[in-house]
């Protein structure tokens, strides 16, 4: 994997095959910022390099729910806890867990469910996608912006049509009617364009899910920051129940859920469209 810029691509060499290469995966004047702003999970670094308030420090801050409440867990100690409980609050079963052993069961998982997937998959499908969105932000935002545009542009069309199928066209309104329909049709022809040209900028890239060498090297290169990233591109959500009983031994078939990303519809063009 090698880096450009802000882009983390796979390399290969001249026959084509992938070769693994260990790269610094941070930088933090723009990786991390990628992070921050395009994944919405951490926040940017200050302006002189330093942590923004409220930066994270625990792999699983944000992810977690415990299971009684429904509402979130936090790091205290050595451990997870319900923060409702700790609050002060009722909650009926509140979850406690030792940080090493959930964080280990959650990773695992997560390295054993991504790396199964197929290409075609939901989850694969979204995963991909926010990857590129973590990696490319900037190209990224910029085909969502001209995808909402195009979709502006045919609403308008659409609703003028709508409009003289309900008659309001009729009679000596019918002048107006050729002009405001010139303009919507060169309106949406004028999005789509923008769309296709700046489409092939931001290209989904799967690599992440191709291949289960590179994501397990990126993991083990990667600082927090990006570690936190990398689990959110599959998992939506952390699911803790409270342990049957005091001193019961750890079982985190029984006590974690999990909640996977699904596809809800890409806006970005696949490499083979």
């Amino acid at each position: 994997m090698i880096k450009e810029g802000r882009r983390l691509v796979a390399y290969r060499n001249e026959a084509g095959e992938r070769v693994s290469l260990r790269t610094e995966l941070v930088d933090e004047a723009g990786q991390r910022h990628a992070q921050g702003v395009a994944a919405g999970k951490v926040r940017p670094l200050a302006g002189d390099g330093t942590p923004g308030p409220g930066k994270a420090s625990h792999l699983l801050t944000d992810l977690l729910r415990c299971d009684g409440c429904k509402l979130a867990m936090t790091f205290r100690g050595l451990s997870y806890k319900c923060e409702k409980e700790r609050a002060c609050g009722i909650c009926p079963a509140p979850a406690s867990v030792y940080a090493d052993a959930l964080e280990r069961e959650v990773v695992g998982r997560w390295l054993n469910v991504v790396t199964a997937l197929e290409p075609t998959d939901a989850p694969a499908v979204k995963i991909a996608e926010r990857w590129t969105a973590l990696t490319l932000p900037e190209e990224t935002e910029e085909v969502r912006g001209a995808r909402e545009a195009l979709d502006a542009a045919e609403s308008s069309l659409g609703r003028l049509m709508a409009d003289r199928q309900a008659g309001l066209y009729d009679g000596p309104a019918a002048r107006y009617f050729a002009p405001l329909h010139r303009d919507a049709i060169d309106a949406v022809e004028a999005a789509q364009k923008h769309l296709d040209a700046v489409a092939p900028r931001a290209v989904i890239d799967t690599s992440i899910v191709d291949d289960g060498q590179l994501l397990r090297e990126t993991w083990e290169a990667a600082e927090l920051d990006m570690r936190r990233s990398l689990l959110r591109l599959a998992i939506d959500r952390v699911t803790v129940r409270k342990a049957p009983y005091q001193g019961a031994r750890w079982d985190g078939d029984s006590r974690v859920m999990v909640e996977w990303a699904a596809d809800e519809g890409s806006a970005l063009p696949t490499d083979n469209e």
